[in-house]
């Protein structure tokens, strides 16, 4: 759709025809150059309709046509920009910057046309995309960059003001088409990390940002947490390792802390940082484990919290409070080991939450939020004298839901499920209950019910 005036156009992709609607006359769509319309085939692509001045330009097969808006509706009728010169088989997008129209083809190709004139001739800017034959779905321009969209699902870049400039891949478009299994945020980056073993940073204060890979893949065992310890990224691995990326080195690379495969054959499910210490919830089999590395020791290593296993399954969640480990297991306890006074074994927190497995476990200040495989959340606030869980929201989360993630903010709990949603609950209403999320709207839900929502960052 684009825009002239109090006019909107639209160049439906099964019509030959580009529409046009006065908003200030019009009752119903029309053609726009009515019975003059000379356009030959489907339109396909996108973006393939601009207005620049006083023309309309549409992509239509492997040309582009130009439409003066000046002499009214039907007063003029599309004309083929270059004597019908075909640039491509088919024009897939375009965008005007200037007096230069860009066009983006089904082959990867890119080409420029200086529109002063309507047969100034077209050139070829070269083939950006990654196997050379990927169609160019989206071009845009920002700070003298053309950037092209690829349905390789890379985002390139072009200088519009270097005298020899070259097309240079920005990032990924999206990850490595592996689950996401953990994510973080430090400064105005987020991470996400995958089953693939990789981790991909994304920065939200840039409009054209992309995906960047941190160094090369981490491990192939998968990364299933993350953490931030400073400027550093920490990564648990499918295999008991965890490594660290200072991200305020240019060109640095991921390095293992402490020893590989410290208890091997474990996944590291939870990492947290207190102070100088990083602690590691490890999990896989019949025994869980908790680990710490402190990093002010002259030689750092992984040693076990109480000597011994923190539950008889899988650990899946760590918290840290003060002194205080918290571990959410998929036995559906929460352990806890207090780090000063030390002993040998952890205890189990009072009254725990429904018995079902303990999927996600957050804190805000001094109170935990647990929320479960029956889809209950709770909370349980340390700071009081005899603290006990209390359950939120009057019920579980709706269709029998498993709660994967939660994150609090503004005195709202949100809960991420295994069935695709993101449910809120507002603390502050006398009766708070749960509803779908509407503030997330502008995500689309998933494809199917089987998606679930494994990570929310606060």
């Amino acid at each position: 759709m684009a825009a002239y005036g109090n006019t909107l156009l639209v160049a439906p992709t099964a019509t030959t025809s580009v529409k046009y609607y006065d908003l200030s006359s019009s009752t119903s769509w029309a053609n726009l150059g009515g019975n003059f319309n000379t356009l030959p085939s489907g339109f396909g692509g996108m973006n393939n309709l601009q207005v620049n001045g006083n023309y309309a330009y549409v992509g239509n097969g492997g040309k582009i046509y130009r439409y003066d808006m000046s002499k009214g509706y039907l007063g003029d009728s599309w004309a083929a920009l270059n004597n019908t010169f075909n640039i491509c088989s088919n024009v897939y997008t375009m965008t005007v910057v200037s007096n230069n129209l860009y066009a983006g083809c089904g082959n990867g190709s890119v080409y420029w046309s200086n529109i002063q004139a309507i047969n100034n001739g077209w050139v070829s800017i070269g083939n950006p995309t990654s196997n050379g034959n990927s169609a160019i779905n989206a071009l845009i321009t920002q700070n003298n960059n053309l950037y092209a969209a690829s349905i390789d699902k890379n985002l390139y870049s072009y200088s519009l003001v270097e005298s020899s400039p070259s097309w240079h891949k920005q990032g990924s478009l999206t990850l490595d088409g592996s689950s996401v299994l953990a994510q973080t945020k430090l400064g105005s980056k987020i991470y996400a990390a995958t089953a693939n073993g990789n981790v991909f940073s994304f920065d939200l204060s840039n409009p054209l940002s992309v995906w960047q890979q941190l160094g090369t893949t981490v491990d192939a065992n998968g990364i299933y947490s993350l953490a931030i310890f400073g400027s550093k990224i920490i990564a648990g691995s499918g295999n008991s390792t965890v490594y660290s990326y200072d991200t305020s080195v240019n060109g640095a690379s991921w390095t293992v802390l402490g020893s590989a495969s410290f208890n091997s054959g474990h996944i590291v499910y939870a990492l947290n940082v207190s102070g100088s210490k990083i602690y590691a919830a490890l999990g896989q089999g019949t025994f869980a484990y908790v680990y710490q590395y402190d990093t002010s020791s002259a030689t750092p290593t992984w040693q076990a919290v109480s000597g011994g296993s923190v539950a008889s399954i899988s650990v899946y969640n760590l918290v840290v409070i003060g002194n205080q480990l918290y571990a959410g297991s998929y036995a559906g306890d929460i352990r806890t080991y207090n780090t000063v006074a030390g002993g040998s074994s952890w205890n189990n927190l009072s009254s725990q939450p429904d018995g079902s497995s303990v999927y996600a476990l957050i804190r805000e200040s001094s109170v935990l939020y647990s929320g479960t495989l029956n889809g209950g959340a709770f909370k349980y606030d340390t700071s009081l004298g005899s603290p006990s869980w209390v359950r939120l929201c009057q019920a579980n989360v709706p269709n029998g839901s498993s709660i994967w993630a939660l994150t609090y903010y503004a005195n709202k709990l949100y809960a991420g499920t295994i069935g695709g949603m993101v449910y809120v609950c507002n603390l502050s209403q006398a009766t708070p209950s749960w509803k779908i999320s509407t503030g997330l709207s502008n995500y689309a839900l998933p494809a199917d019910s089987t998606t679930q929502v494994s990570s929310l960052l606060g």
